[in-house]
């Protein structure tokens, strides 16, 4: 084409009329028009098996998430699986009616979407089972189009039993929870018995003193048990949460990896290629097996983690890592 370019310009400049001149122009835009016709229809087809994913470019956790991601899919021999990634903050609402499956990750986005309208599949993951129930309850997001859900948290029959695998002899559990969790207490109520478990627990309001609460359910609790919520457990509030549990010699169950490292007993978690494993199998699934988008995933594989030096410290006696994931599947049949 910058052949014709070429030709057409200098066919152009030994020509002395003006008529001459236009002609050759005509050509050559008839030419591109040709071209870009021909052209267009391709790049909508390349589409076909495009990914959009919208991260948060300042979370470090997104970028590794779709790093993992883009090995998982090769491993699972989906290379057809094409990933178009995005800023949250370049994202709108039009840019997903040209991919097939749309991938939002983390607690903002999914509030930022819940505020649009949108009719094409979108896969949510890194999301706490409670914010995204809470996003859900205050819209239509996902009545009208096909929504699936990779939670970030384990399920509460997972915890419970994880917890009576590694303290046979517990008897009461500790909860800090805000307003808004009245579905998941009720569940946990319920699970809590099936597990010979007694709950107490201790409502935080905007205006309340969080340490003076944590104190009152600790003198009631033989533990402490942390449940996935951004507005009591925070980088800023964890630290003091533990000094006072340890102060009143009461082990904290954590949810993650790190919350073990920096001082709860035990946890059952996802790590990262784990939830990108899960992520990666649902949308090979999506675009090569047509399989339906899952309406709700709790993570499908996970590890347990335990803090020998906690466990010492407070003269507990727990299994190792590795009895107790193996115990953990055997129970829930995993």
């Amino acid at each position: 084409m910058l052949r014709l370019f070429a030709n057409r310009n200098d066919a152009c400049s030994r020509f002395s009329g003006v008529q001459h001149c236009l002609m050759c122009n005509w050509r050559v835009n008839a030419f591109l028009i040709i071209c870009l016709l021909t052209i267009t229809p391709r790049l909508l087809l390349a589409g076909e098996n495009e990914l959009l994913a919208v991260i948060n470019e300042h979370q470090p956790l997104h970028q590794k998430f779709i790093a993992q991601l883009k090995s998982d899919l090769k491993q699972l021999g989906a290379e057809n699986v094409h990933i178009k990634v995005i800023a949250l903050n370049d994202w709108q609402p039009d840019i997903m009616k040209q991919f097939p499956l749309t991938l939002m990750l983390g607690n903002r986005a999914t509030l930022k979407l819940s505020q649009e309208k949108f009719t094409n599949p979108v896969l949510f993951s890194l999301v706490p089972s409670e914010t995204y129930r809470e996003i859900m309850t205050s819209t239509a997001l996902c009545q009208t189009s096909r929504c699936g859900v990779i939670f970030i948290d384990q399920p509460l029959n997972r915890v419970l039993t994880l917890t009576r695998l590694a303290m046979p002899e517990l008897e009461t559990i500790g909860i800090l929870h805000d307003h808004a969790a009245t579905e998941r207490l009720s569940a946990l109520t319920s699970l809590a018995t099936k597990h010979h478990f007694t709950i107490e627990r201790q409502q935080i309001s905007d205006n309340d003193n969080l340490i003076y609460s944590l104190s009152r359910v600790l003198q009631k609790s033989d533990v402490l048990l942390s449940l996935p919520d951004p507005d009591i457990y925070t980088r800023h509030t964890v630290q003091n949460i533990l000094l006072t549990a340890y102060h009143y010699r009461k082990p904290v169950i954590g949810y993650s990896h790190n919350f073990v490292k920096a001082g709860a007993l035990f946890a059952v978690y996802s790590s990262l290629p784990e939830l990108s494993r899960q992520a990666a199998e649902t949308i090979d699934g999506f675009f090569n097996k047509h399989a339906g988008l899952p309406a709700i995933q709790y993570p499908r594989y996970f590890s347990v983690s335990v803090n020998r030096m906690v466990a010492k410290s407070l003269g507990i006696k727990i299994d190792d890592e590795i009895t107790l994931l193996k115990k953990l599947k055997a129970a829930t049949h995993e």
